[in-house]
């Protein structure tokens, strides 16, 4: 196994008076782990995406509302509860979708902070030399952004490529030919590793 990851995390050291706000927004444990380096513990209602993001903000103190299995399950349950406002919705400097936006249409006031940065990193040289090989590489893909710089640090490549994706978006976001793909039935760790066995086991998934 090689491991080179394609960005470092990197925390911006700040965070808005949460006192000012009725409830937290998680969508990543990333974003839990920041607000905690600045403000300690939360004694708050929370909203996340993800039992690892919820479970990092009730280990905090906090009050796990609403947890959706993605962003889009956290919006719908969100726009149906109409939690009270403002809400303060941390993320990383790259976010996919518009939940704020939707939200304050909605009438649910929400305001974004961005809590981390992720930042390009260069694949190893035993990473790219696998590539330049002709063993097939087994290539778990977490996120939208991941998909996008992967596939330009394989260009061009030998290997064939068995990609697992967390979620159908982010396996749209690599657009390169293929051995194997399969697609995680659930956007957490468990739906990816089933993903992975089912690459192993010669099967695909769209």
């Amino acid at each position: 196994m090689v491991i080179s990851p394609l960005m470092a995390l990197q925390f911006t050291g700040d965070a808005p008076d949460i006192a000012e706000f009725a409830g937290l927004i998680f969508t990543s444990e990333n974003a839990v782990n920041a607000l905690a380096r600045a403000s300690g513990r939360i004694s708050m209602p929370c909203h996340c995406v993800g039992q690892r993001a919820a479970s990092a903000a009730a280990s905090l103190g906090a009050r796990v509302e609403t947890t959706g299995t993605d962003l889009a399950a956290l919006e719908t349950l969100l726009l149906a509860a109409k939690p009270a406002g403002p809400l303060l919705y941390l993320h990383g400097q790259h976010v996919t979708g518009h939940l704020a936006d939707r939200l304050c249409s909605a009438g649910i006031a929400t305001v974004c902070h961005i809590a981390y940065s992720q930042q390009e990193r260069q694949l190893t040289v035993d990473a790219l030399a696998l590539l330049q090989g002709t063993a097939p590489l087994l290539v778990p893909l977490f996120s939208r952004r991941s998909a996008q710089l992967f596939q330009a640090a394989v260009m061009p490549h030998g290997a064939p490529l068995w990609v697992a994706a967390l979620s159908p978006a982010v396996a749209d976001a690599f657009t390169l030919p293929v051995a194997r793909r399969a697609i995680a039935a659930s956007p957490d760790a468990v739906g990816m590793l089933d993903a992975l066995a089912m690459l192993l086991a010669g099967g695909q998934v769209a």
